[in-house]
């Protein structure tokens, strides 16, 4: 919804490909039960402070409701709107399978740590490889690891996050049925 033909069919190409991107990482096949909505917003004046995305998760009298927000500026960031639509794709395949949940019911999201693997998998940066490097000689715990919230990281630990949640991913991804277990994984998630 929102912005011009033009725009939302580009938004709409990108999401697909990501989706594309998920379903072949885990080797599944598209079952899709849940819509994903993306509403497309320009700056407003009279509203200064939209987000730049905003993912509601509700439950509607029809079932699930999967919207993200989207404030398109000159100086919107891809990357940023390409992490938003994987998380709304990740959760859209964790609560499929419960379309009557009782509204109000807080939702799960998935593990930043997932959608920085997946992100990071097609993305050999320098910084990744500079990351994997000090990983190997000087890995953090798991706990560590999974504790941290991306977020609030600056950039060369940011980097160094993306490392290990690639290196992370990349193992489960080489066990036997390991696209199979990460699909139960993130099936399970709720």
């Amino acid at each position: 919804f929102g912005g011009n033909r033009v725009l939302r069919s580009a938004v709409s190409d990108a999401a697909e490909r990501t989706k594309s991107k998920v379903l072949t990482l885990l080797q599944v096949r598209d079952q899709w039960s849940v819509p994903i909505l993306l509403n497309l917003q320009r700056p407003q004046a009279n509203i200064p402070e939209i987000p730049p995305v905003l993912l509601d998760f509700s439950q509607t009298g029809a079932g699930l409701k999967i919207q993200l927000d989207l404030l398109v500026t000159p100086d919107s960031q891809p990357a940023v709107f390409q992490r938003e639509i994987l998380r709304a794709v990740l959760l859209e395949m964790s609560y499929r399978s419960l379309p009557s949940l009782p509204a109000g019911t807080p939702y799960i999201a998935p593990p930043d740590w997932l959608i920085d693997g997946i992100l990071t998998l097609d993305n050999e940066s320098p910084e990744i490889f500079d990351g994997l490097d000090t990983v190997a000689t000087n890995p953090p715990t798991l706990k560590d690891f999974l504790t941290q919230r991306p977020s609030l990281l600056d950039s060369p630990s940011r980097a160094l996050y993306c490392a290990c949640a690639s290196a992370l991913l990349r193992m489960l991804l080489e066990h036997d049925h390991g696209h199979a277990q990460l699909a139960r994984y993130i099936a399970d998630l709720p």
